[in-house]
């Protein structure tokens, strides 16, 4: 069995020759995931080096008994390209469950102290959004009845940099429910995003060719007891966001389920602002 023995300090120096820079750099992997490409053959994504975050190419080397850094080069997919929120921006799904739902950016709001992108759907409920060099963060989530949830610190939904085969899991903790009279419970529970690959897909809208296919997943635990998992499978486009999305939630006290539903929004037209 091959040790996954990188010795990163080498990989320091070898970036000299695989990534172009001129003297040998510091690298830091706390983010970096790994993907398996052949029997000898890995890549080292989101490895952070000076000028930004790289993928890295390594070959086994059976005399040395090592992976062997063989090339870099930046990572180009930002999650906030596939995520965009620009003010003004609107999008329209067919709905499997209902009358089509519209999606519009809405201008900043402030929660917990953070300024958020806020979101407002057709149906009367609203999510608040940080886009910013860490990535993609919710921070509250308004019900049509006015019923919300705030994640203070916000909840991490996609990390900045994008792979296929990256995985984030982010647990959060005392996130508050409430009402416009006040709030009255908090959950405790954990969001996990992971890119499954490239696929094209074509809705309504057209076809678009090499979305990021992706899943998040929610669970979580009531003060009150109440528990709920949610599911969702999506496919973003670069430059235009969510093109078809397929939600399952479920709601729960101990074994008795008390409501439930699954949905499927397919885009039907959008207009991304400037």
């Amino acid at each position: 069995m091959k040790n996954l023995i990188c010795r990163f300090i080498a990989v320091v120096a070898i970036l000299l020759l695989a990534a172009g820079f001129a003297e040998a750099v510091w690298i830091d992997i706390t983010d970096s995931g790994m993907e398996v490409t052949g029997p000898d053959t890995m890549v080292l994504h989101n490895v952070s080096a000076v000028t930004g975050y790289y993928s890295v190419d390594f070959l086994w080397n059976a005399k040395k008994n090592a992976w062997v850094a063989t090339g870099a080069k930046l990572e180009d997919f930002s999650s906030r390209d596939y995520f965009p929120l620009t003010d003004g921006s609107t999008w329209t799904y067919a709905s499997s469950i209902g009358m089509p739902l519209t999606l519009t950016v809405s201008g900043i709001d402030y929660v917990c102290g953070e300024p958020c992108v806020r979101l407002l759907d057709s149906s009367g409920g609203e999510t608040y959004w940080i886009s910013d060099d860490t990535g993609i963060s919710m921070t509250k989530y308004v019900f049509p009845d006015g019923i919300f949830n705030a994640w203070c610190p916000p909840m991490k939904i996609s990390p900045a940099h994008l792979y296929i085969g990256s995985q984030s899991l982010n647990p959060f903790y005392d996130a508050v429910i409430g009402t416009w009279w006040g709030v009255f419970g908090t959950i405790d529970g954990w969001s996990e995003f992971s890119v499954k690959g490239l696929e094209d897909v074509t809705v309504p809208a057209g076809t678009f060719t090499d979305c990021f296919r992706a899943t998040f997943n929610m669970s979580y635990t009531g003060s009150d007891g109440a528990q709920g998992i949610r599911t969702e499978d999506a496919w973003y486009a670069k430059g235009v966001g969510i093109v078809k999305r397929m939600t399952t939630d479920i709601s729960a006290y101990g074994l008795s389920v008390y409501k439930a539903s699954a949905g499927v929004y397919e885009l039907q037209s959008y207009w991304i602002a400037e």
